[in-house]
């Protein structure tokens, strides 16, 4: 190991020192000597260099000499010339855009014709890139002269020279780069040809659970390349496409051809998530460190007491090899306790630099949480995530727990109110047919987040994306199922994850259940689910108290903001004030297929879409995982959802409120509520999606709508939970 040490002399390659990955630092660069520089060409116009401020001010812009510091580099100052020659190689490489990727080398490359005599690496270059625009180096003006100061560096050349150009290709009789082009794509569709055909052959003939997992391809040249020759080969499968479930094979196959035809793995079946180490590799060489020196202290001590076994006296001799200290010296036992104080003080220093470390990587991931799923980052502060070490459920009683909220099917009571109902549909005209376009299903796919988990077929949107031949095949099926009234079981089967809702994760009844639902189903629903709300939107069905499902709204913030009015109202006026706030229990869980076909009844949806989810209905079931895990295996494996709402699909969030829209009009036809100003409407309730919160002047007008409340969730079967409701009034005098 000696041997091996001393033959790395001198700095590291490139200049750069440290930890890895560690960059040289902000606002700054490491120079080099006699680095390869390549020659402007004379057709593009040159900026004057800029002074290299702080490395060789008495020298020749020609060299880069400068007496090295300590580390055998020196730091070099940024120039406002230089950071303006940064710039410009930037919007070069991007073409004057922002925000795209793979543009380093092309920038290094033209920073270089800027600055022929400074050295920089393209990782530099970036940063210095980065750190400018995120400073506020430029102002928007200076930064947009920069842009056009570099835009005709990335136009073509003038037309002078197009035409000599022109003229040339034409003489040498050279091909134009658009054929050129056509004939690599096709070189590569005819390279795609047999991959595709023996993966679509492949996947036909293999059963779901032992299909691989597709793997999340990055976007770049080559993936775009591949899927669109896989495009191009697609249509004669399609068009002997067999139905709904055929097609998904095909295009599974189609995706499974691409990472094959790029060398992108494909990860085993079996798990449904990924099983990563939680511990980072720097964090585990840390720790080894630590355990490793208390391991020494230990021997330390052992032999300050008086252990002189040879593996000791060996452990003793190491710790104080290089330092001049003979175990058989006077002060031996001070000289222990020296090495033993300063092992616990770097054991301290490690302690802190994995905290530090840790608390870094902490606010990195909850920032890019924060912009990319504000949502889930909230959610996360309020419920910290349990770790894997956490106690597990009986699996018995969990599965027990769901298959008895699910799979208990029960029937709605129409009671008094229904006739108010009815009668406040009565205006509603009946749905016009459906018909699914291509356009339709193009705009669903859209949509779609293009890596959300997929369902039992393993197929993510990012596919129906790629493979736009397929959407007319798909609205041809879609309209040909919703006619025949069948779907194939594969459609209708989910995948539900149990996620817990705190750490408390023994108790069966503390997940909250995740459902993920094929691709194409979900197309499908939120196909419907358009066509469905313009039906909606044109008669103006569901109430203005519901702001769930509402496109356009502000979620909870307007119910935030009526909620302040009312309390500035009500405090400022002296005014009486009752509210009360129900919660339901289980209530995506709780309705009655039932009342759910009821209300598409009652709203008058088409005949046909009610035909065709009710068939759907009788199908759906789901397969519970914990962990990446199944839960339950063999033939009764899948738990029947004869009850609630089947939760990941398009249509679900507003069938859930049409459910509850006519409690909506219940409360408004009492009225009684909370007036906001004289002569105004009266607010009776405020709901987003099943959290509802009652208004009224007085507790007696409250206690109006809290048993219409009751009657309406007793009547469809869903019960209350009490623990988590509340009542508040306020008097004028307080």
């Amino acid at each position: 190991m000696d041997k091996d040490i001393g033959k790395r002399i001198g700095p590291l390659p490139g200049g750069r020192q440290g930890a890895s990955g560690a960059g040289a630092g902000r606002g700054s660069m490491r120079a080099a000597s006699n680095p390869r520089r390549p020659a402007p060409p004379p057709s593009r116009p040159v900026y004057p260099p800029s002074p290299s401020v702080g490395l060789a001010p008495t020298e020749s812009l020609g060299t880069q000499h400068s007496v090295p510091a300590a580390g055998g580099v020196r730091r070099m100052r940024w120039t406002l010339e230089m950071n303006e020659n940064v710039m410009r190689a930037y919007f070069r490489a991007v073409g004057g855009e922002t925000g795209r990727t793979g543009y380093r080398a092309v920038m290094h490359r033209e920073f270089l014709l800027l600055e022929p005599n400074l050295t920089v690496t393209e990782q530099n270059l970036a940063d210095r890139a980065r750190y400018i625009q995120r400073k506020g180096v430029f102002n928007a003006a200076e930064l947009e002269r920069l842009r056009r100061e570099a835009a005709p560096e990335v136009e073509p050349v003038s037309t002078e020279h197009n035409a000599v150009v022109t003229q040339q290709e034409s003489v040498r009789g050279e091909v134009p780069v658009d054929a050129i082009a056509e004939e690599a794509v096709s070189q590569k569709v005819e390279q795609m040809r047999g991959i595709l055909e023996e993966a679509i052959s492949e996947i036909r003939s293999t059963p779901l659970e032992q299909r691989p997992r597709l793997s999340r391809l990055p976007l770049n040249a080559a993936t775009r390349g591949a899927i669109e020759a896989a495009n191009r080969l697609l249509p004669p499968y399609l068009d002997g496409s067999l139905g709904l479930d055929d097609t998904g094979s095909i295009l599974f196959g189609a995706a499974l051809a691409v990472h094959r035809f790029i060398g992108a793995k494909t990860q085993e079946p079996g798990r449904t998530t990924n099983k990563s180490s939680d511990v980072p590799a720097w964090k585990k060489r840390i720790e080894r460190r630590i355990s490793l020196a208390r391991a020494l202290i230990g021997r330390l001590q052992s032999f300050r007491s008086g252990n002189t076994r040879p593996r000791i006296v060996r452990s003793v001799r190491i710790a104080f090899n290089g330092l001049g200290v003979r175990l058989d010296q006077p002060d031996i036992a001070e000289k222990l306790t020296e090495r033993i104080d300063g092992l616990k003080q770097r054991i301290a220093a490690w302690g802190k630099r994995i905290r530090r470390y840790s608390e870094r990587v902490e606010r990195f991931r909850q920032n890019r949480l924060f912009v990319s799923d504000q949502k889930r980052f909230y959610r996360k502060l309020e419920n910290p995530t349990p770790c894997s070490t956490s106690q597990k459920p009986n699996t018995a009683d969990l599965v027990a727990f769901w298959r008895n909220i699910w799979s208990r099917e029960v029937e709605h009571e129409e009671g008094p109110w229904i006739a108010a109902v009815q009668e406040a549909c009565a205006r509603i005209e009946p749905m016009n047919p459906i018909a699914i376009s291509s356009e339709n299903v193009a705009d669903a796919v859209r949509r779609a987040p293009n890596w959300k988990s997929p369902g039992a077929d393993g197929l993510h949107h990012y596919w129906l994306k790629g493979f736009s031949v397929c959407h007319a095949t798909l609205a041809r099926q879609y309209q040909e199922a919703i006619e025949r009234k069948t779907l194939p079981n594969l459609f209708t089967t989910g995948i539900t994850h149990l996620a817990p809702k705190s750490t408390n994760t023994a108790d069966p009844t503390n997940y909250r259940p995740i459902t993920c639902l094929t691709s194409i189903y979900k197309t499908l629903t939120s196909v419907l689910s358009c066509k469905i709300s313009r039906h909606i939107d044109e008669f103006n069905i569901l109430s203005a108290a519901q702001n769930g499902c509402r496109g356009g709204g502000r979620g909870t913030k307007e119910l935030l903001i009526i909620d302040s009015v009312a309390g500035q109202l009500v405090k400022r006026n002296c005014r009486n004030f009752s509210a009360a706030w129900i919660d339901y229990k289980k209530a995506f869980d709780s309705v009655p297929h039932s009342w759910l076909l009821r209300v598409l009844e009652l709203y008058k949806i088409d005949g046909a879409v009610r035909d065709f989810l009710e068939v759907c209905m009788g199908q759906w079931s789901t397969i519970l995982c914990l962990q990446g895990e199944r839960l339950t295996t063999g033939a009764d494996d899948r738990i029947r959802i004869r009850r609630g709402i089947f939760q990941g699909d398009g249509l679900s969030p507003l069938w859930f409120c049409l459910s509850l829209n006519p409690l909506s009009t219940l409360l408004e036809r009492s009225g009684t509520g909370f007036q906001f100003r004289r002569g105004g409407t009266k607010v009776s309730h405020l709901l987003y999606m099943d959290d509802l919160k009652l208004l009224a002047p007085n507790p007696a007008r409250l206690m109006e709508l809290l048993k219409i409340t009751t009657e309406f969730s007793g009547s469809i079967r869903m019960q209350l939970g009490v623990d988590k409701c509340a009542v508040v009034h306020v008097t004028g005098d307080r």
